[in-house]
């Protein structure tokens, strides 16, 4: 599956503050007031509940940043699902949280300690993990295992990082093996690969110099 988008440019080092930017970080602000006490309370119930209100979230900020969201091939929608796809920047986390039902991130442990953005993470049920430790690895593929015999959905960068999305990095996760432990359990699950990437900015087409 492949997920083109494209929006307005988000350097404002650049650009400076223009009324629509501010625009769109107060509708931002507005819209997320109501919503993030009620997902508060249901990312605590069981089940698949959390979801709705986060989806609708992710889509709401998605539409507020103009971007215009285009996904070509079918999106796997049977049984528990691995999905791994290349990072490029902090607008995938939207794209993907909007579309992908009932998937959880899974993201490095100092994400948690971000202030806000960790607590936003914290609404999305993140899986928060420390790729630093492999003595960690083993419970920490346990506590996935966990999540996807409960019916959840994951999303995983395995590069590690964000790149420009020219190429893809060399995999640096052991999470993968959370596969293996599922299939040897006799559980179903799929891994779906997805491809994002940039097709315009500001309505200009992006070509290969401006990516990279």
């Amino acid at each position: 599956m492949t997920v083109e988008y494209g929006g307005f440019s988000s350097n404002f080092k650049r650009e400076g503050w223009t009324f629509k930017g501010v625009a769109r970080v107060c509708g931002m602000v507005v819209l997320s007031l109501p919503m993030l006490p009620v997902q508060a309370v249901l990312v605590r119930l069981p089940g698949p509940t959390w979801w709705p209100v986060a989806g609708l979230w992710h889509r709401t900020m998605a539409r507020l940043l103009g971007l215009q969201i285009e996904i070509v091939g079918a999106r796997h929608k049977k049984g528990a699902t691995l999905y791994a796809a290349n990072h490029i920047s902090w607008k995938d986390i939207v794209v993907l949280g909007g579309r992908l039902k009932g998937a959880s991130f899974i993201a490095k442990s100092e994400v948690a300690g971000w202030g806000f953005l960790g607590t936003l993470c914290g609404l999305h049920k993140t899986i928060f993990v420390n790729r630093s430790r492999r003595t960690d690895s083993v419970n920490q593929r346990d506590a996935l295992t966990d999540r996807i015999r409960m019916g959840h959905n994951l999303i995983l960068f395995p590069e590690g990082t964000n790149t420009h999305g020219m190429h893809v990095n060399d995999f640096k996760s052991s999470l993968f093996s959370v596969a293996e432990q599922v299939h040897a359990d006799g559980a179903p699950l799929t891994v779906q690969p997805i491809t994002l990437s940039y097709a315009e900015m500001d309505g200009i087409p992006l070509t290969r110099s401006a990516k990279a």
